[in-house]
C-alpha cells in the first residue's frame, strides 16, 4: 500500500463515478484526479500500535490470507501464516480484540465482504499497517 499512497503523492486519485469500472479492456486514464495525499505512516509493528492508530482511522492492512477463500463467518483463527499476498482494509477490533477487515473480494464472500481475524498477529495483520496523510 505504500507504494500506491506514493503514487497518489505525485499523481492525484479520482473517484469511481468519474472513472468507473467497465470490466472490459479500455485504456488507462494517464492523470490520477483531484484528490491527493502528502504522504503516509507506517504504525510500526505489533498490535498496541495497530489499535492505537486504528482508534482515528481505518488502516490499510497486507496480510497472508491463503485460508480465507472458504470463510463464511465466526473468528477466523488458522490457515494463514506470514506470507504477505493481499491487501485489505482494517476497519476495527471487537471488545475480545479480535480484527474487523473489509476485504475486496465483494459482498457475497465471507461476513457481507468482512472477516475477523482472531487477536494478536493472526496472518500477519498488525506487521504491515499504514495510512495516508492527507
Amino acid at each position: 500500500m505504500d507504494r500506491a499512497f506514493d503514487y497518489i503523492q505525485g499523481n492525484g486519485i479520482t473517484t469511481g463515478d468519474a472513472y468507473p469500472y467497465l470490466g472490459s479492456k479500455q485504456a488507462c486514464k494517464t492523470t490520477g484526479g483531484a484528490y491527493t495525499v502528502t504522504g503516509h505512516v507506517s504504525t510500526g509493528q505489533g498490535s498496541v500500535n495497530v489499535q492505537n492508530a486504528l482508534n482515528l482511522r481505518p488502516l490499510s492492512v497486507a496480510v497472508d490470507a491463503n485460508g480465507w477463500s472458504a470463510y463464511k463467518g465466526g473468528v477466523f483463527r488458522n490457515g494463514c501464516g506470514t506470507s504477505i499476498n493481499h491487501g485489505v482494509l482494517l476497519v476495527g477490533y471487537t471488545t475480545e480484540g479480535n480484527w474487523v477487515i473489509k476485504n475486496s473480494w465483494g459482498q457475497r464472500w465471507g461476513d457481507n465482504g468482512y472477516i475477523t481475524l482472531a487477536a494478536g498477529n493472526t496472518c500477519a495483520v498488525t506487521d504491515y499497517a499504514s495510512y495516508p496523510l492527507v
